[in-house]
């Protein structure tokens, strides 16, 4: 099928808005179009599978439900496009994307549950040099500078998102300077996940000691930028053995509220893979998360999401909601597994195929393991 027909065209014309709320709808809808229920219900389904309808579902009023949406476009290289537009398509806000013939060629919806959360990250590969050279485009860095400075000018919250590399590291104190002199008081960094280009770059995965360092920059920054005055929001991803090292820094600089910070992580939780944390793409495929795109749970269009996400049959689901999930090597300890919840599986099945072997991008020592597992034990024990 390359174009509806008739019923579907007319079904489209006709249910833009206004599609019957009623234990029956096809029903009434036929009705409606003087068609029968299954005839109906035929073409829509035949319309899905050829690819003329994407998606048919209600759309909620975000702003009467307490968040927002705003209508957003970018200019979009030709040679791009297309893996832009999935990029866009795979983020549970953006409501629908499409093209247009104008210098902002591309153009969607975003829908945002609360008004705190329109705001946007633009990655950063590096300073100026850097940035460029990864975008394989001059002038990159300054089109996105100026990207970050319109939405703050406009009052959307920006921040900077940069993915920690060893041929990028050099670039964080820099970029650190540049986000206080802009007035950004966002900072994500993300460590390599082996997934997508991850997966392609991780020859480049940052040695164990600059990660280290990494850390302690990102610490000392905020800290130092707290106790000033200064706003930051600090935020890691992609490795969960950041709490346990943050602890271990505050063990050395503010001993008496170590017991405070274990509670607070614990009560976070660690890594919610598989638990609190899923994934479903534009054909609505369910992922444990949206690193785990090469594993599939099922499809939302063949049973509902509730049962796939419930469902323990899948042997890697299976480990993620256990209580303790199981680990080898070094992540088969225990002592802090309440703060880190065995970290993404992501790394270690991309080198291993075993999803439970130790996480190659783990740079936590033995000691700091004990540290944060005493730490941990004693807040357990209500003796801290």
């Amino acid at each position: 099928m390359h174009s509806p027909s008739p019923v579907g065209r007319a079904f489209l014309n006709r249910f833009q808005g206004g599609f019957p709320v009623a234990p029956r709808p096809y029903r009434e809808a036929g009705d409606d179009l003087g068609t029968e229920e299954g005839t109906l219900i035929a073409t829509f389904r035949a319309m899905l599978e050829a690819g003329l309808l994407t998606r048919f579902g209600p759309l909620y009023d975000a702003e009467r439900l307490g968040g927002r949406f705003t209508l957003a476009a970018m200019a979009v290289p030709e040679s791009d496009f297309e893996r832009i537009a999935r990029m866009l398509e795979a983020s549970p806000k953006v409501a629908h994307n499409y093209r247009r013939d104008h210098p902002l060629n591309m153009w969607f919806v975003l829908a945002t549950p609360t008004e705190a959360s329109l705001n946007t990250a633009i990655r950063r590969d590096g300073l100026e040099a850097t940035h460029d050279r990864f975008r394989r485009r001059p002038g990159a860095f300054r089109e996105s500078l100026q990207g970050m400075r319109l939405c703050r000018d406009a009052g959307i919250r920006v921040g900077m998102r940069f993915v920690l590399t060893k041929d990028k590291a050099q670039d964080l104190p820099g970029l650190l300077d540049l986000m206080q002199a802009e007035g950004i008081d966002k900072f994500y960094l993300s460590h390599l996940n082996y997934a997508g280009r991850g997966n392609a770059n991780r020859g480049d995965d940052a040695h164990f000691r600059m990660t280290r360092e990494a850390m302690d920059l990102l610490f000392e920054t905020c800290c130092g930028r707290i106790q000033a005055g200064v706003a930051m929001d600090l935020v890691t991803g992609n490795s969960d053995a950041d709490p346990v090292y943050l602890l271990h820094w505050a063990q050395q600089r503010f001993p008496g509220r170590v017991a405070a910070l274990s509670a607070v992580l614990r009560g976070w939780g660690g890594n919610a893979s598989g638990v609190n944390a899923a994934n479903i793409d534009n054909l609505g495929t369910v992922h444990p998360d949206t690193s785990w795109w090469n594993h599939s749970l099922g499809s939302v269009r063949e049973r509902p999401f509730s049962a796939i996400w419930e469902d323990r049959a899948d042997p890697l689901m299976a480990g993620l909601k256990q209580g303790r999930r199981p680990g080898k090597g070094r992540c088969a300890a225990r002592t802090y597994l309440g703060i880190r919840n065995g970290n993404t599986r992501t790394r270690a099945f991309q080198l291993s195929g075993d999803p439970w072997a130790e996480d190659p991008g783990r740079y936590l020592t033995d000691g700091e393991i004990e540290l944060a597992g005493k730490v941990a034990g004693r807040v357990a024990a209500g003796q801290a």
